[in-house]
């Protein structure tokens, strides 16, 4: 019967490199998410790091951790970056703990509601957000009445309707051959719950109008 081993990502991390600091529990997601707001680890701040390291090896081929951090401290200015990068984060930990401190027990029950109801509800109905979307951003199309115009479609454009379908529709052309119909295709992200909307039929029928 196979085996295997977990390495969790700290794990790999202290195995690696011996670094086995202990901090205060959550306080991680804390300093995380300052460097993330901030943007501290960005390149003009730290250095293209992946460049480096390849820099690094071709230099080191059997160097250790210990290579590597006395190889950027001394080749690039590794002290003076990572100084001027803590002092970013940092600024914006302070925002963030100032922020945290005025958050009181109904603004926590708000977020609870909102992932538990409106997160699913708007996953749930990725169309509607789409149409909102498009209604808000393209001026030639507006929402039909109930009832109004052939059914699938979801908005007016001009003596034209518009149909909403998701990208996985693409193939089915349920509206190929009606010419006063087009077609919308949405995706989501990946990684996240973001949508992205395929609306190239918007410029070819109005180039039809021209």
């Amino acid at each position: 019967m196979a085996e295997t081993i977990s390495v969790s990502a700290k794990e790999r991390k202290e195995l690696i490199t011996g670094d086995a600091k202990k901090a205060p529990k959550y306080t991680f997601y804390a300093m995380n998410n300052a460097v993330k707001y901030s943007s501290a680890n960005r390149k003009p701040l730290v250095g293209d790091i992946s460049e480096i390291y390849e820099d690094f090896e071709d230099d080191y081929p059997d160097g250790d951790f210990d290579d590597w951090r006395n190889y950027y401290y001394n080749h690039h200015n590794g002290q003076e970056r990572l100084e001027e990068a803590t002092e970013e984060a940092y600024d914006m930990f302070l925002t963030i703990r100032a922020a945290i401190d005025q958050i009181d027990r109904e603004d926590v029950r708000a977020f609870v509601e909102g992932l538990v109801l409106n997160g699913t509800y708007s996953n749930q109905n990725a169309r509607e957000a789409v149409i909102e979307k498009v209604v808000e951003s393209k001026s030639e199309c507006e929402r039909l009445e109930p009832g109004e115009g052939p059914e699938g479609c979801d908005l007016r454009l001009g003596d034209r309707f518009v149909s909403i379908q998701s990208e996985e529709m693409r193939e089915e052309s349920i509206f190929e051959e009606r010419d006063n119909v087009v077609v919308f295709y949405f995706s989501e992200n990946e990684g996240d719950s973001g949508l992205k909307i395929d609306v190239s039929a918007l410029s070819r029928t109005l180039d039809e109008f021209r």
